[in-house]
Order: C-alpha cells, then structure tokens, then sequence
C-alpha cells in the first residue's frame, strides 16, 4: 500500500464526476493539479499552465479517512475528456489507476473496517430495494460483526476451560468444568450458529428478489397478470393458445420488498417442439420458485379428493409427472377472469382431463381480474404473506452471501465434531483442536484468519473501479 491509486468515483457523462486519491502522495498530486494549496474551489491546470477544469477539492487525512490513509476527492465536470485528462495528470504525478475494490480493501487492511463490513459496502451499492438496502447497512453497521464476535468469544472461553482442564486436572482445589459442562456451552453456540445458517435463504431472496412462477394452462390470462402486476406491456398477449413460449420475468416490490414475477408457457399437451420446450422450462421455473402462482379462469369446484393423505404436501400431477413442493416453497391458488361470466369448465372437457391437477385439501382461490385490476391489491398482499418473511427483532443478523455460509457451515461441523469426541470421552486434546477449527472458520468471514493474498483479490475483484 506504498502506491498512490487513483480512480473516477463515480460515472462520467453526467453534470459531475467524483475522482478519489488515496496513498502517501494524494495530497501532493492534487497540489500539482490546482492553482493554489488546500481544499475549496480550485482550478485544475495542465502542464503548461492552462485551466482543464474548476473543481471542489476535498481532502482527508490518515487515519481519520476511508482507507486509512491520506485521501483527496476531486468533484470535476462530468466530461469524459476533463475525468481522463485529470486522471492522466494525476499518474505523471505519481499515483496509479486503482484496482477494482481497491479503495475497501485498503480500509479493511488499514482496521477501518472487518471483512464482512467491506462486502456489505458492494451489497449497498448493488441494492435495489428497502428489504435489501437494508440488511447491507446493518452488516456495514456491523451487526453481524457482533453477533460473529460473541461466538468467537464463547468458543474462545469454552477452549479456555478445556486448557485449564489439561494444565490443571490435579488440582482439585480448583473448578474444573466438567465434559457436561462443556458440551452444554457448545451446544448453545452450535444453536446460535444454526440460528444464522437458516437466515440464508431469507438473505438471498431479500438480495436477489423472491421467484414467483405464475403457472397455469394456456389462455388462464398469466401474460395478462404479468402486465398488470408489472403496469407495462411486459409479455405478449393474444386469444391463441401457446403464445408464450419461453419463460418472461419482471420485477415488482412490495413492501420494499422485490418480487421477481415469472410468466410461463401454459401446461398442456402439445407437438410443437419449440412450445415443449417452453413447458420444460415452466416445470424449471416450478421447482426453484419461492412461490408458485397457480392461475386458474375457472370458477370454484367443490373438493373432491382425499386430503387425509398429505394434507401438508400438495402434489401437483404435470403431464403425468408428479412434484412435491420443497419445504418453505408456497403454493397461492389464484382465479382469474371473474369479470366474465363462464361456466365451469367450459373451456376444459372434464374436470379430470386437465393437465394440471392439484391434490390436496386447497383454499378457496383468490377472486381477481388480471383485465380490471379488481382483486389485484388483495393479490400483492397475499403474494407477501405468502412470502413469509419473518420479523426479525432488530440487530438480528441475516447473511446472504455464500462465502459466510459455507464459514458457518465448518463452524457447525467443527463443533458436531467437538459434541461428539465429547461423547465418546474423548482427548481433550481433540477437543481443542476442533473448536480451534471453529473458531478459524468464523474469523474468516471477519477477516480475522485471512492471510492469503488471492482471497482478498477474489472477494474485491467483484466492487466496481473507485470503491
């Protein structure tokens, strides 16, 4: 971090661009640059004397800074030609161009903030909606970094009470913890620990917007919804069964939440190759949804299967193949067209010719009109409830990045290793050496046990050029 970096904070093109510098030399490159000494407006001058540009110069210094380190901003107009004409004066004044993510990752190495906090910084960047702006600034704020601590401590205390047990089993003056004790200590941070590996699922639907697969058969009206709920002509619509071919995805929020609604070829049989492949590509969208939207334009039909079977685990029957909904996903049974008057079934031969069947005890659909809008309020709420998003108490962590699972995940196995060497009355020294590996595993996601060079470029090579 000898270097001098330098980078455009913020796209050019616009009415103002935010250039940063950051390194030993930040203040005395921009001195080069100016007409005069310190921040303010300033002129920014080329080689030969000539005004590039007037500018607001900002400057910061170590360690009360981003990074850590002596920083300058440089708040240009947005031309392309002044933002590359600065930074090329700028690198004969030695600074470089900075590496993506290079600016957060000098404050994580300079203790400006842990790991986790810097991929929050990413995650708030690329946030889209509330849920998601969210749960980034509370790890930035460093909820997570706390609740990560306290398990590093309860573990640091419980390896504590294991060394005291080796270096002092014979003194019996003293209180050495018992195997029970310990592995009622560990349990309760193997709970902990559980408790945030489940939040994972919730974390990435938050991130990435919860998958509803609007399904049904040919001419139910999904395009027509997907439009409605999307309020653009989002997927085409017509009278002719099988125009939707491929599956079309729009986002929505609700909430502050973000919906990702997914139109899908309607389910039937057919010889068309290319509308098949459509309806194999509904049956994909089916099995990773959150929610599934099943649309039907027919009106209520009384229950007649048996729902004593598995009243908890509705089958559907998709050309004669038969899919269990995985556990947490939703199932939202939703009647269209209730503006027309149609008698049931009269689109459909018989009841049992469909080919989308729903066996089990079902509630009564939810009445709308995809044409009218009448019903579709009560639909967005429903599609929220159905989300089932819980209401986490406040400076609950929630994790929604895949690096911070699998830490979480040795964690948990290290300490399933710790219960049972506990169990089988096992070397303390064994002890020690799991829980010494449950501990390594939760400090990599802090930055606590991260050495290796390219495992910080992998985590910072995805931030954008600036940051």
């Amino acid at each position: 971090m000898k270097d001098t970096i330098c980078a455009p904070a913020t796209p050019t093109g616009g009415a103002l661009c935010i250039v940063r510098i950051s390194g030993p030399q930040a203040h005395s490159a921009v001195r080069q640059l100016t007409d005069r000494p310190g921040p303010g407006l300033r002129h920014i001058l080329d080689p030969k004397g000539n005004t590039l540009d007037q500018a607001i110069v900002t400057l910061a210094h170590a360690p009360r800074s981003y990074t850590g380190e002596d920083t300058a901003e440089l708040s240009l107009h947005g031309s392309p030609y002044i933002v590359s004409r600065t930074l090329r004066l700028l690198c004969q004044h030695g600074c470089r161009p900075a590496h993506p993510g290079e600016f957060t990752q000098r404050a994580f190495l300079n203790g400006k903030m842990d790991l986790s906090a810097a991929e929050a910084v990413a995650d708030l960047i690329a946030a889209d909606n509330h849920a998601a702006h969210q749960m980034a600034i509370a790890q930035l704020q460093g909820t997570l970094s706390n609740t990560l601590a306290n398990l590093r401590n309860q573990l640091l205390r419980l390896n504590a009470l294991i060394e005291l047990s080796l270096d002092f089993a014979d003194h019996e003056e003293l209180p050495i913890a018992t195997p029970q004790d310990i592995d009622t200590l560990a349990a309760d941070t193997q709970q902990h620990i559980s408790t945030l590996i489940d939040t994972y699922t919730l974390g990435r639907a938050l991130k990435e917007g919860i998958a509803v697969a609007i399904i049904g058969e040919p001419n139910v009206g999904k395009s027509t919804l997907l439009n409605t709920l999307a309020q653009r002509d989002r997927a085409i619509v017509t009278p002719y069964p099988g125009t939707t071919r491929d599956t079309v995805e729009e986002t929505i929020h609700i909430h502050g939440v973000k919906f990702r609604l997914i139109d899908t070829a309607g389910l039937r049989s057919t010889r068309d190759p290319v509308e098949q492949l459509g309806i194999q590509r509904t049956h994909d969208a089916i099995r990773h949804a959150h929610i599934i939207l099943h649309l039907t334009d027919q009106p209520d039909q009384p229950d007649t299967t048996d729902s004593t079977d598995q009243p908890h685990s509705p089958l559907f029957t998709l050309h004669s193949s038969l899919f269990t909904p995985r556990p947490g996903q939703q199932i939202l049974h939703v009647r269209n067209k209730i503006d027309l008057n149609i008698t049931p079934h009269s689109s459909r031969s018989t009841p049992h010719s469909s080919l989308f069947t729903l066996h089990s005890s079902l509630h009564t659909p939810l009445p709308i009109s995809a044409k009218t809008g009448q019903g579709i309020p009560r639909l967005l709420q429903a599609l929220y409830d159905a989300a089932n998003l819980p209401q986490n108490a406040d400076g609950q962590p929630v994790i929604n990045n895949a690096r911070h699972l699998h830490a979480l995940q040795q964690a948990l196995h290290a300490l399933n290793q710790t219960r049972q060497a506990i169990a089988d009355q096992l070397p303390p020294e064994l002890l020690s050496q799991h829980l010494h590996d449950a501990i390594r595993a939760l400090g990599t996601i802090t930055g606590d046990t991260i050495t290796l060079e390219n495992t910080l470029s992998h985590i910072f090579q995805h931030f954008c050029i600036g940051k």
